[in-house]
């Protein structure tokens, strides 16, 4: 074994252990005998995207790419850090190219799906999911992968299926378990929860797998109305889940208070003039108050495609607002306040044209990504023909369907309801900002209880408010085959339903202390 080679294999056990400054001056140590050796590119590429540096990640792994452009592994390396860094149509495009090598390792080509799956390619993830339990069906992980792919496309019994497989395969993997339980409402003659209940219960369980399967449990208890168990096990999971992140509410609520603050009409009328040549719809809101069913109201119609949750505007704005702020790592604060001296024209472009390329048509576009709510002023500025809709629920059952969803992303406000209630009326208060220093003409809130009793006449308001002619096709836009990459995936498959308004109730007792804090700036609860 080569001094190099035994170097490398170092360097990987210290990265997999978490010493990063170990494992770059090992992978260092190679690059300077060898500076076109691609696996001492790739470990460093991994060194750079584990410690959140991923333009040196992306630079890394495409050197790595260049030098050994016949091995997919390193091509997948760079389009997953590509996707990480929200370059989601350049990743795609690596993935592509990745796609066309031969491939037949089942790790590369789940891990080829996963990449697909990062850039909302769902179908062509279900394909490479698929060869890889044919290359090796022993995984619980690549069913599992397979199953979560198979959901977002709605096939929902392929998904189950798939499900089964992985769970026996791995029965102590919770996300799968999770999973599961959300293809379908259960009912008392077929449910999991004797299965789920011995899950929860057993001894030296894995702490992350307890809190899915906890969460799982939760749910179908619900769905048979054990409501005070169900209660019981979402809270023990969602407390348990708690522990585990570091977080504070507070720094989120200032982020907020100081957007409400520098992002008045006045300063938003102020700044330079937008980019004009794009016309996208962003439908905005609390995680689970109706932003994906919204979404595929409006996508079913002819003139509109969706493009998913795309993080474009955010990271434009904040590479453009970093180049404002006096220092290198400012904060989010920071970055709020300087946010309005960016030239809107660039942003607007910027966002425009990341989030065009790879389409092949021209049809108008509707970005789901729900934080977007804290950047509707500069959304406003940048792209002055943008629509955006801004989703309105119920304070109570929108708190309660958050909290009861174990979601990723930037919602670590969801898992303590004290937090959850405070996060709640700071976004409150940032919509009311918006709706007095927005024009009507560009912001418009959406009232969930409103659309789904009166599905048809708000809908065509919201039509109307879009400026696209009404079709009848949106009526049944549950039957549209788009994919869907969000925790409401199964959900927007169903006929437009009503079900889950005031469900909160069944839990009045236990949300009480939620409802009295909300009821401190809301008078009608």
């Amino acid at each position: 074994m080569s001094s190099n080679h035994k170097s490398l294999v170092l360097a990987n056990q210290l990265l997999r252990d978490g010493k990063f400054r170990e494992a770059f001056a090992a992978v260092t140590a190679v690059l300077n005998a060898d500076q076109k050796n691609a696996d001492a590119w790739y470990v460093l590429s991994n060194i750079h995207l584990r410690t959140a540096h991923r333009d040196e990640a992306i630079s890394c792994a495409r050197q790595a790419s260049e030098f050994a452009p016949e091995r997919p592994e390193l091509l997948i390396q760079l389009g997953t850090c590509l996707g990480a860094s929200g370059r989601t149509s350049d990743a795609l495009a690596v993935a592509e190219n990745a796609a066309r090598l031969e491939i037949r390792d089942s790790a590369l080509l789940s891990n080829l799906g996963s990449l697909f799956s990062m850039c909302n390619n769902h179908a062509r993830a279900v394909e490479f999911f698929s060869r890889a339990v044919e290359a090796d069906g022993s995984s619980g992980a690549y069913w599992y992968n397979l199953a979560s792919a198979q959901r977002m496309l709605g096939h929902l019994d392929d998904a189950a299926y798939s499900c089964e497989k992985a769970i026996a395969l791995a029965p102590q993997d919770g996300q799968a378990f999770y999973l599961r339980s959300d293809l379908r409402i259960q009912s008392t003659d077929s449910n999991h929860i004797p299965e789920l209940r011995d899950l929860v219960s057993a001894p030296n369980k894995e702490s992350q797998n307890r809190i899915l399967a906890t969460f799982a449990l939760a749910k179908e208890l619900e769905d048979i109305g054990e409501y005070s168990d169900s209660f019981h096990h979402l809270n023990a999971g969602a407390t348990a889940f708690r522990k585990t992140i570091k977080y504070d509410v507070s720094e989120d609520i200032a982020v907020i208070d100081q957007i409400i603050a520098n992002h008045t009409q006045q300063s938003v009328d102020s700044v330079t003039a937008g980019y004009e040549g794009e016309t996208p719809i962003f439908v905005v809101g609390l995680p689970r108050s109706g932003t994906t069913l919204v979404e595929r109201i409006i996508q079913s119609h002819s003139d509109v495609r969706s493009v998913g949750e795309r993080n474009d505007f955010a990271l434009e704005m904040s590479r453009l607002a970093k180049g404002k702020c006096s220092s290198a790592n400012p904060t989010r604060v920071e970055m709020v306040k300087n946010s309005l001296q960016i030239d809107m024209t660039d942003l607007g472009l910027a966002y425009a044209t990341g989030v065009r390329s790879g389409l092949s048509d021209d049809k108008r576009i509707v970005d789901k990504m729900p934080i977007n709510y804290l950047y509707c002023g500069l959304i406003h500025s940048a792209l002055p023909n943008a629509k955006i809709v801004s989703l309105a629920r119920s304070p109570m059952d929108s708190c309660y369907s958050a909290y009861k969803a174990f979601l990723r992303g930037p919602y670590s406000f969801t898992y303590d309801l004290d937090e959850l209630g405070r996060y709640y009326l700071a976004f409150r208060r940032l919509t009311n900002h918006w709706r007095v220093s927005l024009p009507r003409s560009a912001y418009r809130v959406v009232d969930y209880e409103a659309l789904v009793h009166n599905f048809e006449s708000e809908s065509r308001r919201l039509f109307e408010f879009l400026e696209l002619n009404w079709e009848d096709e949106v009526l049944e836009f549950q039957k549209h085959k788009a994919a869907s990459s969000t925790a409401s995936a199964v959900q927007v498959r169903r006929d437009i339903y009503s079900s889950s308004v005031g469900k909160w109730k069944h839990y009045a007792k236990e949300l009480e202390p939620l409802r009295q804090l909300l009821a401190q700036e809301i008078e009608t609860l």
